[in-house]
């Protein structure tokens, strides 16, 4: 009984110490803590947003109204070695919501009604920001724009 004690406890000191350390390190290099860590880890890609820090970009006082057009999607879509529809092919890879825009014009939009998405959900950009980012940056140096303006 005496080594049962013993082994818990070694075990119990051992779990409280690796806590603290992670706590300690994730609090230096400025994550979440270990509890949210985990949380965020476990969780569905559409629920990080609200696991997270973020702010919220404030909308243009002036914005610009984009023009719509149509184009058709493709008829059928390879995918995970089927063939799908388009609409199949959005359902099965959890698409929530996809935009084409070309040459400026917006030409296609989905959004997945039966996950609540509308054009006001307000969805988690990831790497995609850095591309959006990086393009406005190229066109403002195309135009020779400057930053002290």
């Amino acid at each position: 009984m005496r080594i049962l004690i013993k082994v818990v406890r070694n075990f119990v000191i051992v779990v409280v110490a690796l806590f603290i350390g992670l706590s300690a390190f994730f609090h230096y290099i400025h994550y979440p803590n270990v509890i949210a860590a985990v949380r965020l880890g476990l969780a569905p890609a559409s629920k990080t947003p609200t696991l997270m820090p973020w702010h919220t970009v404030a909308p243009s006082t002036t914005p610009v109204i984009w023009p719509t057009g149509t184009e058709q999607m493709p008829a059928t879509v390879k995918y995970q070695g089927q063939s799908l529809t388009w609409d199949q092919f959005l359902q099965k890879s959890f698409t929530n919501a996809f935009l084409v825009v070309r040459n400026g014009v917006i030409t296609y939009e989905y959004y997945n009604i039966k996950a609540g998405m509308t054009k006001t959900s307000q969805l988690p950009s990831y790497s995609m920001a850095k591309t959006l980012t990086s393009l406005v940056i190229g066109q403002l140096v195309t135009q020779r724009k400057d930053s002290r303006v």
